[in-house]
């Protein structure tokens, strides 16, 4: 499924000539390849978090996901930001509320799940927006910036029209140079979606005499798209199954057994059968682990010895993607091709015998970082600065529910005490270096309103939470929150 917008009309800035042909011609070569594409032209704000959430349900059933937008872009403080056609930004602040930002745009492709995902961007940033306050040196003075290892997640490729600082071209004959180039390579039999784009760079480069190079990022997705066709007799649609790769030669730092421990070791009798690898190519973590002696350790145990797993890989030029201890396609490849150097069955399974020949064996489970109950601080929303008590409890694993108690802002109705007063519940994930990803929904008392959903990430050494809230059905009202731990 593909999600195509593009934007000519700016209302306060200066208007594009080609974003939207840009728009019109790759959807119709992406519905040549099989893609089912929702096209979108000259959106504002609303339509654009609208046009998001519609490729987010699409997305459900989909196997492979793919976001081109074309368009002005900007990066500020080294952020990226999208600008819908009414985008005014007579501030700095304004940002939050009248631009998409790239991250956030990334949270939402990570958010459907799928086992591959591709963003595009074709953003002109030539001064977009005549504002005084964006002619001080937290405006990037060409395109939009480069992307953090961080903000990218696992399986996904992002595409830049031009490198990090540098603008992209809006063309002159109808569409982009890097739109032209996308519409000669795309469709080409057989081709993956790594060597296309790869070719599209090679393309652009050569017709802008070099003023512009396209620019591509993955982590964690690079074999996943070599693996993908986008078009002709070989293309397909469903996502990319590591085990389907070539037996790869032996690797040379892979060390050989010694006699001693030459013999193979097979799982304990009684372990449980292999799960099959699903429909998205790779297993979870519990999965992974189904067939070692580690299957019934905890999840943050788990996730620590994958965390060394994915290190030791990377080490012998197997593994690309980021050393976090979650399972993805990008880590099930590895293991994959591990395998096969090692003349093993490439079941994507981590076993005794690939523990020990990497020296992960006999290790204890180890106890998740102790999980905090209580955290004070404050939210945001444009001018207005609000305090906040959360107080959760944890169920033992992955969820919890929890209270807040906020400061009333001259919004909603005050409990007794003169506050607001709402209940959470979501889910946590604990990271290989102790850090914890929260996500909940907040609901408020005493008043009917929509739910709020807060995304954020809180880390032990700092003792800080922080991240993200919306309403996920006015996505044009959002802001930011702050929490220490009390």
């Amino acid at each position: 499924i593909a999600l195509v917008i593009g934007n000519d009309d700016y209302r306060f800035g200066v208007p594009l000539n080609n974003a939207v042909n840009d728009a019109e011609s790759i959807a119709a070569v992406l519905k040549d390849c099989g893609f089912e594409v929702l096209l979108h032209r000259n959106l504002g704000i609303d339509g654009f978090y609208g046009a998001l959430d519609e490729f987010k349900t699409r997305a459900r059933s989909a196997e492979v996901g793919l976001i081109y937008y074309a368009g002005h872009g900007v990066e500020v403080d080294q952020k990226n930001y999208l600008l819908p056609i009414d985008a005014r930004l007579d501030n700095a602040a304004q940002l939050r509320s009248q631009t998409v930002s790239v991250p956030s745009l990334l949270n939402d492709l990570n958010a459907t799940r799928l086992p591959a995902k591709l963003l595009i961007l074709d953003c002109c940033r030539d001064n977009p927006l005549n504002r005084s306050w964006m002619l001080t040196r937290s405006v990037g003075e060409g395109g939009l910036g480069e992307v953090s290892d961080v903000e990218l997640p696992d399986a996904t490729m992002i595409m830049f029209a031009a490198a990090p600082g540098k603008p992209a071209l809006d063309g002159r004959d109808g569409n982009s140079p890097f739109t032209s180039a996308l519409m000669q390579h795309l469709p080409e039999p057989g081709v993956s979606a790594f060597d296309a784009f790869l070719a599209v760079s090679d393309t652009v480069a050569s017709a802008t005499a070099e003023r512009q190079i396209p620019w591509i990022k993955f982590d964690g997705a690079g074999r996943a798209f070599r693996l993908f066709k986008m078009s002709g007799d070989s293309a397909t649609t469903s996502g990319p199954n590591m085990a389907d790769r070539p037996p790869s030669p032996p690797v040379s730092p892979v060390p050989e057994p010694t006699p001693e421990s030459a013999v193979v070791m097979t799982p304990e009798v009684g372990s449980p059968p292999a799960p099959p690898i699903p429909e998205r190519g790779f297993r979870d973590i519990d999965g992974l682990f189904s067939v070692s002696p580690y299957r019934d350790y905890n999840a943050y145990s788990k996730s620590r010895i994958l965390g060394s797993l994915q290190e030791r890989l990377q080490e012998m030029g197997l593994y690309d993607g980021i050393i976090d201890g979650s399972a993805g396609p990008g880590t099930h490849g590895a293991i994959v091709v591990w395998q096969r150097a090692n003349g093993l069955e490439p079941t994507g399974l981590i076993d005794l015998n690939m523990l020990a020949r990497l020296g992960l064996e006999e290790l204890q489970e180890m106890q998740p970082p102790r999980l905090p109950t209580r955290f004070v601080g404050t939210y945001t929303q444009r001018s207005t600065t609000a305090a906040m008590v959360l107080d959760l409890e944890h169920d033992g694993r992955n969820g919890f529910v929890g209270r807040i108690v906020e400061e009333y802002a001259n919004f909603g109705t005050k409990g007794p005490d003169g506050n607001i007063h709402a209940n959470v519940e979501g889910q946590l994930r604990i990271y290989a270096d102790g850090g914890i990803r929260f996500d909940f929904t907040k609901t408020y008392q005493y008043f009917r309103q929509d739910s709020v959903k807060y995304e954020g990430d809180y880390s032990p050494n700092t003792g800080e939470f922080s991240g993200e809230w919306y309403f996920p059905n006015q996505r044009s009202s959002r802001g930011t929150f702050r929490f220490k731990v009390q």
